[in-house]
């Protein structure tokens, strides 16, 4: 309490008013305890007069005695007033301090001509026989035609004063003792007054902290009761309406967390923006295609994070014109292709955009693909197919019976539709393997055993090209396997020998080794041949791909056999490369996990 500004303000407000209202008070009792004492210490005097009239007239006229002017000392001693009788022209004739024959002559005072005048005088002066202040009445003896003299009392101020002090003492000590009476009680009511909303501020800022254990005792009777009992209502409802919200809370929160859980596990990329265009929310597939981090964009603007004009004009067009919006945006940095679609948060204006961006770069790929694919599948087939509609139509046309020409053209187009059928074989081939539809048995496939049957098989081709075939296998090569499927590994060896045979001139050699590191196993198939240059190799996996188009087509080349290889590779979790250089031959590695 004593730590309480509001105690202490109203105490000292109310601390001053008693001081004020009890000075004022005790001024105002002291001026009118000193007019009563002067009015009364008239009135004395005046009495005093009257009654000495009968012996200031025989004083008067039998003039004075020392009978008489014992009992006017006796007088002055027991009232403390002094008596002077004057006569007529002014002179004393008694006195009760003073020898009247030292005395000057009286008839100018004031008093005394006042009551020449008037019948009676007052004057309020230092007296110049005493030395004093002194309060002076005269009294007139006599009619106004016939004066016998003049009667005059008088009281030194000096006792008036130390009577006036002493009432002035009491008054005060009564004002302090009610000041001290009056600041108890003020002391009193305002602890009545603060205590019970000292409390119920304590009580407030435990609610405001989330602790409603406690309500608020007061029983004063009177509004602060009735204030204490609504505030003790108020931290009921309110505690009742937080547990509430804390579990209408718990379950947005619990709703939030499982949408941030869902937009982020999204393949398509989110980004929310508000009304002002400064990021709301961002998922992670947005951050890997924008390259932000969610801490370093959040409530950040939109075009302080997403510098691309044509995303930055949909959330403008979005958030003015339209409710939603989808286009497709080319980011050429990521080399990407996103579409975007747009839409408004709901209310008017419109609270904010979402959009979300789905990765469509692989789809265009494909698109771009299928359609180069359709092209060189008709580019492929027309050209075995009009070799076999133009000789066809020779024989046709009278060819049939020249014996020197049927045959020549009959072999031409059986090489055209040998060339035809290997070219559908290899497509289908590349089609299920791409596709997946082409189901693979991955076991441990001997290595040593699968390698040397595909190099017997093109032992007839090499020895007709007069290429010498080399098989270099490790040290302890026996019980190898690697895990893939046995036809296809022979269709990934093979298509690489076959390669190799065809690009290599007569003469040369082609090699084949292998050998086991760690859980892979190295394969490699070597030639003599052209080689490739740099600026094809990292092409020549492609479909229909081929670094000489002519010479491809003369050794019955389809294009699609190394991507056929590469596909198989990956298929089997392996992996391939090719190390090549013009006229010094090359060298293709498979890398296969062992089994």
């Amino acid at each position: 309490m004593w730590k309480s500004k509001l105690f202490w303000r109203f105490f000292a407000v109310y601390a001053v008013l008693i001081l004020i209202a009890g000075s004022v008070l005790v001024s105002w009792f002291s001026q009118r305890q000193r007019l009563l004492v002067l009015d009364q210490l008239r009135s004395n005097l005046r009495t005093a007069s009257k009654l000495l009239e009968r012996n200031a007239t025989a004083i008067l006229r039998d003039g004075p005695s020392p009978a008489l002017q014992a009992e006017l000392t006796g007088l002055e001693e027991v009232s403390e007033i002094r008596i002077t009788v004057v006569d007529p022209q002014g002179v004393v004739i008694a006195d009760s301090s003073q020898d009247p024959a030292l005395m000057e002559n009286h008839l100018e005072r004031a008093e005394v001509q006042a009551a020449r005048v008037e019948g009676e005088g007052w004057s309020e002066r230092i007296s110049p026989t005493l030395d004093q202040p002194m309060l002076y009445h005269a009294l007139r003896i006599g009619a106004d035609d016939r004066v016998a003299g003049y009667v005059r009392t008088a009281f030194p101020m000096s006792s008036v004063e130390r009577r006036i002090d002493v009432l002035q003492r009491i008054m005060t000590g009564l004002g302090v003792g009610l000041c001290f009476v009056a600041s108890i009680a003020t002391y009193l009511l305002v602890l009545r007054i603060v205590g019970p909303l000292r409390q119920m501020t304590e009580i407030a800022g435990r609610i405001t902290g989330g602790d409603f254990s406690v309500g608020p005792s007061v029983n004063t009777g009177d509004e602060l009761e009735t204030l204490a009992d609504a505030l003790d209502n108020m931290s009921r409802q309110l505690q009742s309406r937080l547990q509430q919200l804390e579990l209408q809370n718990q379950k947005v929160f619990e709703s939030s967390e499982r949408l941030r859980t869902v937009l982020g596990a999204m393949i398509e990329g989110v980004v929310a923006v508000d009304e002002r265009q400064r990021i709301l929310f961002a998922n992670r597939t947005a951050m890997n295609i924008f390259d932000f981090s969610e801490r370093e964009v959040l409530d950040r603007p939109l075009v302080e994070v997403i510098r691309h004009p044509r995303v930055l004009e949909v959330v403008q067009e979005v958030l003015k014109h339209r409710k939603q919006l989808t286009v497709e945006v080319e980011l050429p940095r990521k080399e990407m292709v996103v579409s975007l679609i747009a839409s408004r948060f709901p209310g008017e204006p419109a609270g904010g955009v979402v959009m979300v961006f789905h990765d469509v770069s692989e789809l265009r790929r494909l698109e771009n693909l299928r359609r180069e694919f359709m092209s060189n599948v008709s580019h492929e087939l027309k050209t075995p197919l009009a070799s076999i509609q133009a000789y066809t139509e020779t024989l046709l046309e009278g060819a049939i019976d020249d014996p020197h020409s049927n045959r020549n053209f009959l072999e031409r187009i059986a090489a055209q539709a040998e060339r035809l059928h290997t070219l559908i074989i290899d497509m289908l081939k590349i089609a299920q393997v791409e596709s997946g539809q082409q189901m693979f048995e991955l076991t441990a496939v001997p290595l040593k055993e699968t390698l040397l049957d595909c190099l017997m098989e093109h032992e007839a081709l090499a020895e007709t090209r007069q290429i010498a075939l080399e098989y270099e296998p490790p040290p302890q090569g026996d019980g190898v396997a690697v895990h893939a499927d046995v036809q296809g590994l022979r269709t990934i060896i093979d298509n690489l020998l076959d390669n190799a045979v065809k690009y290599t001139t007569e003469g040369g050699r082609v090699r084949l080794a292998w050998e086991p590191r760690g859980d892979r196993v190295l394969i490699q198939v070597s030639d003599t041949g052209v080689g490739i240059a740099t600026e094809h190799q990292a092409r020549i996996f492609e479909r229909f791909y081929r670094v000489d188009k002519a010479r491809s087509r003369e050794m019955g080349g389809t294009g699609l056999g190394l991507s056929i290889v590469k596909h198989l590779v990956q298929v089997f979790g392996g992996t391939i490369s090719v190390d090549s250089r013009p006229g010094a031959g090359s060298t293709f590695t498979v890398e296969l996990p062992q089994a």
